[in-house]
């Protein structure tokens, strides 16, 4: 997970890392939700669209 989202300079959404790493989306949110609180990614709002958030690496 961490080399697909390192793929991204941007950040990327967790819907794409769903779609690449073909998984359940609520696995990647529990990943993503470990790899936060480890402190090897972060969560921001995108700008582009507020609704949804962007997952980079720390």
């Amino acid at each position: 997970m961490l080399d697909v989202i390192g793929n991204y300079e941007g950040g990327v959404r967790q819907k794409t890392l769903t779609e690449e790493l073909r998984i359940n989306p609520s696995s990647v949110s529990e990943l993503v939700s470990k790899l936060e609180s480890d402190g090897y990614v972060k969560r921001t709002v995108d700008p582009s669209d507020k609704r949804a958030t962007l997952i980079t690496l720390t």
